[in-house]
């Protein structure tokens, strides 16, 4: 059981190190793929409520000290995208890829929406400076989801550590 959660968290943790590492390819322009967010997917499908929203809070709020993002932001986000996941659970399985990266997408709108919101109602920022980075963030976000998605199902079945109802990539 230590062993498990041990390496959760570690998974975790080398996640966040690549998503805020400065040395990426994109990272010269301030844009990171969401590398977290395939976690996040995962926790949501594979875990229930109280222990997903848990390590997403913790994820959010490690994200947001390390990243410089604004106090309780990514936390905030981590909680909403795992709600939804746990709604939409309802009508879906996300036992396809197609369903999987539909998924990802969708929680990717809800993360630009909140970020958009909180830029825009909170800090006044004009939101159109920041289109094109969000977009760019996205195509990367989208082109990797599917090598980290399938990187964080081998660590976990390998390890048996949570039965998965998603298919692999």
């Amino acid at each position: 059981m230590i062993l498990k959660r041990f390496l959760f968290f570690v998974t975790g943790f080398v996640l966040l190190f690549f998503q805020v590492h400065p040395y990426i390819p994109s990272g010269k322009n301030g844009i990171r793929p969401e590398i977290l967010l395939g976690f996040v997917i995962y926790i949501g499908i594979n875990y229930p409520l109280y222990k997903g929203a848990l390590a997403c809070f913790v994820l959010g709020y490690c994200f947001d000290v390390v990243s410089g993002a604004n106090s309780g932001l990514y936390s905030v986000i981590y909680l909403n995208i795992l709600i939804i996941i746990k709604f939409l659970q309802k009508f879906f399985n996300f036992e396809t890829k197609t369903e999987l990266f539909f998924l990802f997408f969708v929680c990717l709108l809800v993360k630009i929406i909140l970020i958009f919101l909180s830029f825009f109602l909170v800090y006044e920022y004009n939101v159109f400076v920041f289109k094109r980075s969000f977009l760019i963030e996205t195509l990367y976000s989208l082109l990797l989801f599917p090598v980290v998605f399938s990187g964080i199902q081998k660590i976990f079945n390998s390890q048996n550590t949570t039965t998965n109802n998603a298919v692999k990539f």
